[in-house]
């Protein structure tokens, strides 16, 4: 009975921090949550328009799709991950005068953008169906529904990972900020959301395995899409990319526990 209290305390709490996010992040903003829609049709546009239209880097059918597809998964990432930098400092008035597992607010950073990346998915999933030209006849097959939650799963574990790592880091080393801005917008380059990178069979394993969100975005599109690799499907690649994300997740455990004792008194 207790324990279910205790769980019941932990929810409410993780969704009024995320209420808070979302409250902070759109305060004083005319269109409000609706900016959560517009911001990655705004980044599509522009990405399409420049890579698409003018640069015309690729022929590949489905190519807008395709981009606004990695555009959903790269807004999610980036997001999440950049609201988990004040996911301490923001709520500091909270963390040092309210009893709060500390737990909460890098999940809290984590939960909302991900509300918004599944409305954003509908959207999508309505796009995919009026417009892909071509549909993989197996789309529904068990396999994809596995590798679909599989990623979603592996996606959630990093950002969430990432998340604990910057909320307690950037609490006592504020250049974390924009050392990760600058991650973030290198990083939409060097992984497949606005082109297909020609990483070489030998490197593949050391790129997927160091960019981690690289192998469950090729993983998801190649469920919607013909003609992308399903890299998957090899064994080797797939062990060596859980062995990586696990020992990311367990070292985010470790920094959590060295550094939550004490963040109040650094806030």
């Amino acid at each position: 009975m207790l324990l279910n209290k205790k769980m019941y305390h932990n929810l409410e709490t993780l969704c009024v921090l995320s209420f808070m996010d979302l409250k902070l992040k759109y305060q004083s903003s005319f269109l409000g949550f609706l900016w959560s829609f517009v911001k990655p049709l705004l980044q599509f546009l522009v990405y399409f328009s420049i890579f698409g239209l003018i640069l015309k880097i690729t022929t590949e059918q489905d190519y807008a799709l395709k981009l606004f597809y990695g555009v959903l998964i790269w807004a999610w990432f980036s997001e999440a991950t950049g609201l988990s930098l004040n996911a301490y400092i923001g709520k500091r008035s909270i963390i040092s005068k309210i009893r709060t597992n500390k737990l909460l607010p890098p999940l809290a950073a984590y939960l909302t953008p991900t509300i918004n990346y599944c409305l954003n998915f509908i959207i999508f999933i309505l796009a995919y169906i009026f417009f892909a030209k071509s549909k993989p006849e197996s789309i529904f097959a068990i396999i994809n529904v596995v590798v679909f939650v599989g990623s979603f799963v592996a996606i959630s574990l990093f950002i969430i990972a990432i998340n604990l790592i910057l909320a307690n880091l950037n609490v006592f080393y504020r250049d974390f900020q924009p050392v990760w801005e600058l991650i973030l917008t290198y990083g939409v380059f060097l992984t497949p959301i606005i082109y297909r990178l020609p990483i070489p069979k030998q490197y593949q394993t050391l790129y997927y395995c160091t960019n981690l969100l690289a192998f469950p975005l090729q993983s998801l599109k190649s469920i919607f899409f013909e003609n992308q690799d399903k890299i998957y499907c090899n064994g080797r690649l797939l062990i060596c990319y859980t062995i990586s994300l696990s020992v990311l997740f367990l070292f985010s455990l470790y920094i959590y526990k060295r550094f939550k004792d004490k963040i109040v008194d650094f806030l």
